[in-house]
Parts: C-alpha cells; structure tokens; sequence
C-alpha cells in the first residue's frame, strides 16, 4: 500500500486529534475548537506563516489531518499509537533542523 504524503502541519494536527482522543476515548467538539485555536496559534504566531494560511485553509488541513487520524484509529489503537511513535520520532529528528523564530 502507498503511503500518503502528509506534512509538518498534517502530523501535528494528527497527534492533537489521538491525544484528545486517547484522554477519554472520544472526540468532543470542544477538543476540535481547541485544536482549530492551537493551529491557528501555531501558524500564525509561531512558524510566522500568517499570510499563509487563510481560516478556510487551517479548517482545510483540519479536515484533511482528521480523516488521517480516522483512517488510523479505525484500523486499530495499536495502529494509533504506532503512528504517534513514528510521527513524534521524525519530528524530533528534524527538529534541530528546523528553527522557528516567534513572532514580534
């Protein structure tokens, strides 16, 4: 099976939706709205990227992050968790390449 190319900002939104999950085992409405508040931080404050990403744009790789996340968690939790270790492993390898400066 081809694997499906999802980037920094996919696999960060992936690890919110199964944390929020994984608390209690179900996905509120309230932990989305949380989630849509931390990337827009994230995007607009963060990686400096405020021009970048419209609110249709952040709800767009929202969506696109959360059928990810489904697609795994309906497969199995061992799946889910397997996902969680890969994803936090190449995000730490890669975070001493990355700098991000906050924004002023």
């Amino acid at each position: 099976m081809l694997e499906k190319k999802y980037d920094w900002v996919d696999r960060t939104l992936f690890l919110m939706f199964a944390y929020a999950h994984i608390t209690d085992w179900e996905l509120a409405d309230s932990e989305r709205e949380v989630i849509k508040s931390k990337t827009d931080f994230i995007l607009k404050n963060i990686d400096g990227k405020e021009d970048d990403y419209s609110s249709d744009q952040i709800e767009l790789k929202m969506k696109i992050a959360y059928r990810y996340w489904n697609e795994i968690q309906n497969e199995s939790v061992d799946d889910v968790l397997s996902e969680l270790q890969k994803i936090a492993g190449e995000m730490k390898s890669k975070a001493g390449s990355i700098m991000i400066s906050p924004k002023k």
